[in-house]
């Protein structure tokens, strides 16, 4: 029997695990390699004023071809122009690249950078505005040509996706110099959708070079170890498989927001200009396929505030002080709502949640005052779609007399918590604890939690399953009992906790 590769072993029980395969297209053949060469410079101090008020640079010879720019500036918000040629005897126009509208960032947060793909070229001249100190410029070559054909297969929505293979990624980014992994793979349940434009060119002949530029710039200049999107979309409709490491594996298109998301760019600058009827309509079948168990019409709290669970990357940043972004531009923006019901559309129907509490159970029934009774309780989604959560997590203890919203974690509208209440539901559920992680249709998780009890008496526990904000719950079939003594009635009298305790036993 062959040995699996890792990759393989991976992408087997992320796939076991979020319910069917992840079918790409593989290529065979020899792989082009994309080359880069790196450029440092201060504008400011070798350059000369420019017949457009900017500061123009020398003329930069580079060793070999290319096609794309990887650009970092010391300011933000600077505008930097570039222009080519392979022989300096007639150029390019001159091409704006704008930097610094979140298009990314270094791994330590410390410079903003831009991606631009420009006419192939092997002499780069640069202007930039006044101000403009020094920047950093990786010259990059993703275009050499794939030799083999590749071979195409079909999801259940009717779409294809290049493999990593396919497009020829450089598995090697992955790694640092001593061959540990830049960005450790790590897989969540998604529950949202995110669409972005790449801000690349529109005409762009060789879509995978653009790929594998991103790629490059993503994973090298900006440090992340591999490219930033799950899935990119080209102007054809063809999809390529992003992010190394299969479905639900956290990618980084947009910034902390990454883990529970998809993140799919649409190749290009959609602005001004609309996307293709066959970028969309891939676009559409890709969500519809990929995020099965998400209902793209309906919302929910997500890191930082309520937003659409198909969204543009903008709702994803609209919280973050500083941190907007125009992405995926005005025009695709535009048309989420409408491509969130064409995806409605594609799968049939909205999935819909419901949970259920299959079990309640108690540490004891028998506790001397300020005892601590352990609670664990099993919800199952019985629905067709998958339910966002919230914190607490699991083995938070409160004091009973206490509550979530007290002890900061109020509710987030549309997530989904347990909530306990030891008088029987009279005191109106006030602990919370939240899922393990996002729960998919017939997924199961145990919340586990505790609670010191003050008052002496008799009680009735029940549990409950509430969607925050929404007014919608479950309650658990049946309560719990147990009984605090008052420690000063004991005088010397010894009580002995009995066996834990289960609804309905």
């Amino acid at each position: 029997m062959p040995r699996l590769t890792r990759r393989q072993v991976v992408t087997g029980m992320v796939a076991a695990l979020l319910g069917g395969p992840v079918v790409v297209a593989a290529e065979s053949g020899v792989a082009p390699r994309t080359r880069a060469w790196t450029w440092r410079g201060g504008l400011s101090v070798r350059s000369a004023l420019s017949a457009d008020g900017g500061l123009r640079g020398a003329t930069i010879r580079v060793p070999f071809p290319f096609n794309a720019l990887a650009i970092i500036a010391a300011q933000p918000d600077s505008r930097i122009r570039v222009r080519t040629s392979a022989d300096t005897r007639v150029w390019s126009d001159w091409q704006t690249i704008e930097i610094g509208e979140s298009h990314g960032r270094k791994g330590d947060g410390s410079a903003p950078a831009a991606l631009a793909m420009v006419e192939t070229g092997q002499y780069l001249e640069i202007s930039a505005d006044e101000g403009v100190a020094e920047c950093q410029i990786d010259v990059i070559d993703s275009a050499p040509s794939v030799r083999s054909s590749q071979s195409l297969r079909s999801l259940q929505a009717g779409v294809s996706i290049v493999s990593r293979q396919g497009w020829s990624a450089d598995e090697s980014y992955r790694y640092d110099e001593r061959g540990a992994e830049l960005w450790t793979p790590r897989v969540y349940t998604p529950h949202k959708v995110v669409v972005h434009h790449t801000a690349t060119s529109n005409t762009e002949s060789n879509p995978a070079a653009t790929v594998r530029a991103i790629h490059y710039y993503h994973a090298r200049t900006l440090g992340w170890g591999d490219i930033g999107y799950n899935y990119l979309v080209d102007r054809n409709g063809v999809v390529y498989e992003g992010r190394y490491g299969g479905q639900g594996v956290e990618a980084g298109h947009a910034l902390g927001h990454n883990g529970g998301s998809i993140g799919i760019a649409c190749i290009g600058t959609y602005s001004s200009v609309q996307i293709s009827s066959a970028c969309r309509s891939s676009l559409t079948a890709l969500i519809a396929d990929r995020a099965r168990t998400i209902d793209p019409i309906d919302s929910s709290w997500f890191v930082d505030g309520e937003m659409t669970n198909v969204m543009g990357h903008r709702d994803a940043m609209q919280y973050r002080a500083g941190g907007g972004t125009a992405c995926p531009g005005n025009t695709l923006y535009g048309l989420m709502s409408t491509i969130r019901e064409e995806v409605v559309s594609t799968m049939g129907g909205r999935p819909s949640a419901r949970l259920t509490i299959d079990n309640l159970a108690i540490s004891s029934n028998g506790f001397i005052d300020g005892g601590v009774v352990g609670i664990a309780v099993t919800v199952r989604n019985t629905g067709t779609a998958t339910v966002a959560t919230q914190d607490p997590r699991a083995a938070l203890q409160y004091d009973e007399r206490e509550s979530a919203d007290g002890r900061g974690f109020g509710g987030q509208s549309g997530t989904w918590r347990v909530a306990l209440d030891t008088r029987d539901g009279a005191a109106g559920f006030p602990f919370r604890w939240g899922l393990p992680d996002a729960l998919a249709p017939g997924q199961s998780a145990t919340v586990t939690g505790a609670i010191q009890l003050w008052t002496p008496g008799r009680r009735d526990v029940k549990a409950r399953v509430v969607r925050e904000g929404r007014g919608e719950y479950v309650d658990s079939p049946t309560a719990v009992s147990l009984v605090v003594v008052d420690r000063a009635s004991l005088g010397h009298r010894v009580v002995v906790p009995v066996s834990p305790r289960r609804s309905g036993s």
